[in-house]
C-alpha cells in the first residue's frame, strides 16, 4: 500500500519570472494508495487507481491558474510498501508493471454571457446560380449549436463598396441553446432551422454580392449562471436553397 505526498507544486510564468506556490490541503495530506492484485501469482494485474482533485475549495489553485503559467514544477514523495510485510510475503512485482503518476490539469473557460456579440464576414459564393432564371424561392439556414447559449442571429449582405446592405435575418431570430447535462458538459448540439423567402428584389441583391456579415449575440441559459466552455463547442451553419425557375 504505497504512500503518496505532494511536497510542492509551483506555477511559473517564464516570460515575467513570476512564480506562485500551491498552498492548502493538497500539500499537507499523505495519501494511501491501495495495492494492486494479480491472479494468484499470474497475470493480468488489476491496478489500483487513486484520484485526488485540487480545487478552489482546498487550495489557492485559482491564483496559480490566473498567473497563466507556461511551466509547472512539482516534487512528490512515493513510498512503496511503507508498512512492511503486512501480506505474509504475498506482495509481488512484475517487469513493466510498475507505478505510474499522471498530473492532469482541466481548465475550462467559465463564463456567464448576456448580450455578448461576435461578428464575422464570410464569403458568399453563388456563382453557379443563374439568377435571371429564378422566379422565387427560399434560403434555409440550418444551425447545430454546441454552445450552452441562446444565440440571436443577424445576417447582412455586404455591398461591393463594403457597406452594409439588406438584413436577411434580424436579431429577433433565435438559435436555441444546447442542453448542459448533469456532467456539466454539452454532449449533443441543438438544431435550429431558419428560412428566408426570396422575392425578385432580394434575388437581384444576392446576384450582386459575394460577402455576408454574420453577427451573433449570446445569452447563457440559465441566465446569470456560469457555464463551462470547452474547445469542442462550436456553431455549424449550412445554407440550402429551394428555387422556382421560369419556364421558357
Amino acid at each position: 500500500m504505497p504512500h503518496f505526498l505532494l511536497r510542492n507544486l509551483i506555477a511559473i510564468d517564464s516570460r515575467t519570472g513570476q512564480e506562485i506556490t500551491l498552498t492548502g490541503e493538497p500539500i499537507q495530506l499523505v495519501h494511501q494508495i491501495n495495492r494492486a492484485t494479480d491472479q494468484g501469482g499470474q497475470l493480468p494485474i488489476n491496478p489500483s487507481l487513486f484520484n485526488y482533485s485540487i480545487t478552489k475549495n482546498n487550495s489557492n489553485i485559482v491564483d496559480l491558474i490566473n498567473l497563466l503559467p507556461d511551466q509547472l514544477k512539482y516534487s512528490v514523495d512515493i513510498v512503496t510498501n511503507p508498512l512492511g510485510n503486512t501480506s505474509n510475503y504475498n506482495d509481488f512485482i512484475y517487469d513493466g508493471k510498475l507505478l505510474n503518476l499522471d498530473l492532469s490539469l482541466t481548465i475550462p473557460m467559465k463564463i456567464s454571457a448576456e448580450g455578448l456579440a461576435l461578428s464575422k464576414i464570410m464569403e458568399l459564393d453563388l456563382s453557379n446560380q443563374n439568377f435571371e432564371e429564378i422566379q422565387s424561392g427560399k434560403l434555409n439556414f440550418l444551425f447545430n449549436n454546441w454552445f450552452p447559449f441562446d444565440c440571436k442571429i443577424n445576417l447582412t449582405l455586404i455591398n461591393e463598396d463594403g457597406s452594409d446592405g439588406t438584413n436577411l435575418l434580424n436579431e429577433n431570430q433565435i438559435i436555441k441553446s444546447a442542453i448542459v447535462e448533469p456532467s456539466g458538459k454539452v454532449i449533443k448540439p441543438e438544431f435550429s432551422h431558419l428560412e428566408i423567402a426570396l422575392d425578385a428584389n432580394l434575388i437581384k441583391q444576392l446576384s450582386a454580392v459575394n460577402k455576408i456579415r454574420v453577427k451573433t449575440t449570446f445569452d447563457t441559459k440559465p441566465k446569470n449562471e456560469l457555464v463551462n466552455i470547452y474547445t469542442y463547442y462550436y456553431i455549424e451553419l449550412k445554407v440550402t436553397g429551394e428555387f422556382q425557375y421560369l419556364n421558357r
